[in-house]
């Protein structure tokens, strides 16, 4: 993380209700996804330089079943890490 500008850290053990939510309901508008994320987080993500952290993801199936989404997505790359963490950064 100390490699970009700006990230976030998702930490889905804590169960952000509001956070779940942008996954089950924004994920068709990326726009209005990252947007929420980043007012949520009040930290601003960077196009090519900002990292997303999915921390404990195997507790909330949305988010890991997302990844496939966000990957597809051409702004975007997952890197799974062997620690059980994901990471999702701007190319």
């Amino acid at each position: 993380k100390n490699e970009y500008e700006s990230y976030l850290l998702i930490d889905f053990a804590k169960k952000d209700k509001e956070v779940e939510r942008y996954f089950e309901r924004y994920l068709n508008d990326l726009d209005t996804f990252f947007m929420l994320l980043q007012t949520h987080f009040g930290t601003k993500l960077t196009e090519r330089n900002s990292l997303i952290i999915f921390d404990e993801v195997q507790m909330f199936p949305q988010a890991r079943a997302a990844i496939k989404y966000l990957v597809a997505d051409a702004q975007k790359a997952i890197k799974a890490k062997n620690d059980g963490k994901t990471e999702a950064r701007t190319k």
